[in-house]
């Protein structure tokens, strides 16, 4: 009787096995990230709104109501809010220079670009909500505060 060795397992079936599990792994794990990031986005909407309120309720700065806090404004808010809280205690009284600005702005809202931050201060601008003192330095636009378009 002749002796057969017993067949080996095929290494590629185990590669191709393991292949199939690992990207099951991930499509699972993606569709987690995906709902973390959709609570995420809703848990920052909520802060937002939660900012406004607070920041309306103490006086410090009025929201925009002529806009519904949304996904794709939420930062717009979150900027106006900053910039209405650095320009209402300038630490001058000719009002507050870009840079003072832009780290209030930064605070409020997460990784700012500076062409996004002009992109803010050129709105708020056109829309009379500030105006430019002088080169650099800019005010709340009188009466800003009782504005309500």
């Amino acid at each position: 009787m002749v002796e057969t060795e017993p067949e080996q397992p095929n290494p590629i079936d185990f590669l191709f096995r393991e292949k199939a599990m690992v990207e099951a792994h991930i499509q699972k794990v993606g569709g987690r990230i995906e709902e973390f990031h959709d609570e995420q986005r809703r848990l920052r909407e909520k802060l937002a709104w939660i900012n406004n309120l607070i920041a309306e309720s103490t006086g410090d700065a009025r929201p925009m109501s002529d806009r519904p806090i949304t996904r794709r404004n939420i930062n717009l808010h979150n900027a106006w809010i900053a910039v209405q809280r650095v320009l209402k205690n300038p630490p001058r009284s000719e009002g507050s220079n870009v840079p003072q600005i832009r780290e209030a702005v930064g605070a409020a809202v997460r990784d700012l670009k500076d062409p996004t931050f002009r992109s803010y201060l050129h709105r708020f601008k056109a829309e009379g909500r500030i105006r430019k003192l002088k080169s650099g330095q800019w005010v709340l636009v009188e009466g800003n505060q009782e504005r309500e378009s």
